[in-house]
């Protein structure tokens, strides 16, 4: 059996400092990725974000829905309101923030032009043609896609007219305590996570 000469060694050395940098450079690649997702899952999220890390206040009262448009409630307000709802609705399944997909039904309000109700049938059952006066988070779809197949369906259904102006108000949804502890939770994994990395990458390095 013959030992290695000094190209093999070489070699070999060269071959084992190039595996390493491509371990080096896959874990920078596998950090940035995450860090990429993670930007990316936050600015889709942003208007949630800010709404659960707001300052907890009491809701502006909106009063009839009747007297008032859509237009007049601010996305992403806290606002508490009184109607009457259709005697038809609809309900999809949704994900709120970091959450699983949940059921959501959805009732426009009697006289209002188009302001929704969106209501977790578990936490809050509303029928139909019920009286109710509500408090929650208001959203404008034209900021969230994701309500852009329900109205469509609903205008589809019931050959409803397209209104210039549409609100739906998240019934129960508090500023600044709704989904804050599950972000500061997702926030806290991805910096632990980049955290992990950074020190695995470095510990590398000074190992070459």
């Amino acid at each position: 059996m013959t030992g290695l000469g000094l190209d093999d060694v070489i070699s070999e050395h060269r071959q084992k400092h190039t595996r390493r940098h491509r371990r080096i450079l896959r874990q920078i690649i596998f950090m940035v990725a995450c860090v990429a997702a993670g930007i990316w899952f936050i600015w889709g999220q942003r208007d949630e974000i800010r709404y659960a890390f707001a300052t907890n206040h009491p809701p502006v009262d909106i009063g009839d829905v009747a007297h008032v448009s859509p237009a007049d409630l601010p996305h992403n307000a806290f606002v508490k309101l009184r109607g009457i709802t259709e005697h038809r609705g609809m309900e999809q399944m949704l994900v709120r923030g970091i959450a699983w997909r949940h059921r959501f039904q959805y009732f426009r309000l009697l006289g209002s032009r188009g302001i929704f109700v969106e209501v977790d049938p578990e936490r809050d059952p509303i029928g139909t043609v019920t009286q109710i006066q509500v408090s929650g988070r208001v959203v404008d779809p034209n900021h969230d896609q994701r309500y852009a197949h329900l109205f469509a369906a609903y205008d589809n259904n019931f050959g409803s007219m397209e209104r210039a102006q549409i609100r739906i108000v998240q019934v129960g949804v508090e500023p600044g305590i709704w989904g804050r502890n599950a972000y500061l939770l997702f926030f806290t994994m991805l910096s632990l996570l980049v955290i992990a990395n950074i020190v695995s990458i470095v510990r590398k390095i000074r190992e070459n």
